[in-house]
């Protein structure tokens, strides 16, 4: 974008005159048409629905986003959700499947009531080996440890000048390396740990089924929903999924 600036004078009674510059644009339309092309390309995402964020397409792993339909006759209002690339600026290089915001709500219903089915062992073989993972985790942190300060112990009875007091300076930076990039593992599990059991207490106080929607539950207990030609899979916080046909 160019600008082109004007001076205006402008005169008062027992004053000095005084110049203001006006700038007008002058566009230079290769610049302007780029950055139309730009703007169209731009993506805009809100958090304002249950379900924004959380709904990707199966067949091309794009996110779907929120379109709202008028009709002037008895239908009212439909709420569809639309792949991005498939249908971005009338592009259409997806065939993704469309769905309504009505279906979504009724997948996340029916994925709900099919997790706290009666005598539904939902997760459980995924989270008995989870459990098994982990500590296996927290031994080898344990020996990690101990290595440290063995070799802390080393390094503070050599000088640093002493022959062998870079090669345990060294040894010393590795295993540190192994232990923090294991306490970065720990705490990932940890997290799912703490998202099983939030799953887990919805699943023990509700032994009815739901028959209502709440999008309060999607926020806090879903974290994807892939949508299929013929069904959509729900996964959960924990990463675990379930599938519902359409």
């Amino acid at each position: 974008v160019l600008f082109r600036s004007e001076r205006i004078s402008l005169k008062t009674k027992g004053m000095t005159p005084v110049e203001y510059r006006n700038h007008a644009l002058a566009f230079n339309y290769l610049t302007l048409s780029n950055f139309s092309v730009a703007l169209q390309k731009t993506r805009h995402y809100n958090n304002r629905t249950c379900f924004s964020l959380k709904v990707f397409c199966g067949r091309c792993g794009d996110i779907y986003h929120r379109v709202a339909y008028n009709y002037s006759d008895e239908h009212g209002q439909i709420v569809k959700w639309l792949c991005m690339t498939g249908h971005d600026h009338d592009l259409v290089t997806c065939h993704g499947r469309a769905i309504s915001e009505q279906q979504l709500k009724e997948v996340c219903l029916r994925a709900f009531n099919k997790i706290i089915e009666p005598n539904k062992a939902f997760g459980q073989a995924s989270n008995n080996i989870r459990h098994a993972i982990s500590q296996v985790n927290e031994e080898q942190a344990t020996k990690l440890d101990r290595e440290l300060d063995r070799l802390q112990i080393l390094l503070i009875n050599q000088t640093p000048h002493s022959k062998d007091y870079d090669k345990i300076a060294d040894e010393f930076n590795k295993v540190q390396q192994q232990r923090d990039e294991l306490q970065l593992t720990l705490d990932r599990q940890n997290e799912i740990v703490q998202k099983n059991i939030n799953l887990q207490n919805f699943i023990d106080t509700n032994s009815k089924q739901l028959n209502e929607f709440d999008e309060h539950l999607v926020r806090q207990l879903i974290k994807k929903i892939t949508i299929q030609e013929t069904y959509c899979e729900v996964e959960f916080q924990n990463d675990d999924s379930i599938k519902i046909n359409l």
